[in-house]
């Protein structure tokens, strides 16, 4: 008989991992617009933003149409395009991020905005060995070590209450400061921090050691959307206008939330498995085999111990610094960001808006959780008290969906009163 990989089959039936959980959407690679742009002539500002975002330097377009959108079958030539583009260490991510807020000017100084947002998150760094494993078992490493250590999974969403305060402290300088109250909903953490995996030669038992942590949300916390966790976080600005051209600095999202009454499974030591024969984790033919596993008793078997806790989890924060500089019915802009979770890397970014009450922008990206990026976006505004705007990357999806990773979109809408 065929060992299976008996640590991914555990988390796969406590998780049902991404395919089973179409509530968890998916990336923000990027900060959305943000109140540092309050006005400086009119008493109110109304914003409202949504975006969507993924992202991976390995997984295909291709394949997470199939995997997330469809729910299909995934042949061997889907899984091969993402094989091609593996590296030691591979990442995806996924952020869903809707705001909305009312700014007030209060005086000629002081500005104050109150809104509300919701953020659903996934972050996932894994090894090359992770992803054949999961997706087509462990036949091909008989009589080797399959590499596990690094792998990292996140996942989580919240909702918050915001409140911003900005001080014109020149002219031309303004300094802003945010506070969150945050709502925690539903949380999945994963981390193998070393590991290996050794199959027998003849596929009898495979060998498995490892330093595992896996936490989540109870089920009855999905099941009634209740809260199981509560947090803060602050956020800074600060925006400098110099001639034609604004410079403005954001760090967002700088806090804690504390989950309470997660299940927890962790083991550090060396474990002896051999389980069932399942050549496709994620295959219709044995997808009923995982289903009826029993996960205690596997974690049982794998030496691996549970326990209820709760946990305080560092929010993933980001960092954003940003130039745009103004030509007639031009605006060219430049900037770096850069989001603190497993995988992401610094991100850079220049483009360009063009146009008066229609415009229209592009811009290229390289880093965060992919490579290359392309986005396209169209907008229309009027005069300085109305402004919507639909950006998108999707050029790779459309036309090279096999090959490239990443897609998404941004939507804004302000009005001045």
């Amino acid at each position: 008989m065929k060992a299976i990989f008996g640590i991914v089959i555990f988390f796969s039936a406590t998780t049902t991992l991404a395919q089973i959980d179409s509530t968890n959407a998916r990336p923000n690679q990027l900060m959305t617009p943000t109140p540092a742009s309050t006005p400086s002539d009119y008493r109110w500002t109304i914003y409202a933003s949504g975006n969507y975002h993924n992202n991976s330097n390995a997984v295909t377009n291709h394949f997470f149409k199939i995997f997330e959108y469809q729910r299909g079958f995934i042949d061997s030539e889907t899984k091969d395009e993402t094989s091609k583009r593996l590296r030691n260490v591979n990442r995806f991510g996924a952020d869903v991020r809707t705001e909305a807020y009312a700014a007030r000017k209060l005086n000629n100084e002081f500005t104050f905005a109150l809104g509300a947002t919701y953020r659903n998150f996934t972050a996932v760094r894994f090894p090359a060995d992770v992803y054949e494993l999961m997706f087509r078992g462990n036949k091909t490493y008989a009589g080797k070590t399959a590499q596990l250590s690094k792998l990292s999974f996140t996942r989580f969403h919240y909702a918050s209450f915001d409140s911003y305060v900005f001080k014109n402290v020149k002219s031309h300088l303004t300094l802003g400061a945010g506070l969150s109250l945050i709502r925690g909903g539903k949380v999945r953490l994963a981390k193998i921090r070393s590991g290996e995996l050794f199959t027998e030669e003849t596929g009898q038992y495979i060998d498995l050691d490892s330093d595992i942590s896996y936490s989540f949300s109870p089920k009855d916390t999905a099941r009634k959307n209740k809260s199981n966790g509560i947090g803060a976080a602050i956020h800074v600005f600060a925006r400098l206008n110099q001639n034609n051209t604004q410079i403005s600095f954001e760090l967002r999202d700088i806090g804690l939330i504390r989950w309470e009454k997660l299940i927890q499974y962790s083991g550090d030591s060396a474990y002896r498995y051999s389980g069932l024969i399942v050549n496709d984790l994620f295959s219709t033919t044995d997808a009923s085999l995982v289903s009826d596993l029993n996960v205690d008793s596997i974690a049982r078997q794998l030496n691996i111990h549970k326990k209820e806790t709760n946990k305080l989890m560092v929010i993933p924060f980001s960092i954003r610094l940003n130039m745009i500089r103004q030509l007639s019915n031009k605006k060219w802009m430049a900037g770096i960001d850069y989001l603190y979770t497993a995988g992401y890397l610094p991100r850079v970014y220049a483009g360009i808006e063009y146009g008066k009450s229609v415009f229209f922008s592009g811009k290229v990206a390289y880093g965060g959780f992919g490579r290359i990026d392309y986005e396209l976006g169209a907008g229309y505004q009027k005069a300085n008290t109305f402004r919507v705007s639909a950006n998108f990357i999707i050029i790779e999806y459309l036309l090279l969906p096999k090959s490239t990773s990443g897609h998404g979109f941004t939507l804004t809408i302000e009005k001045k009163i």
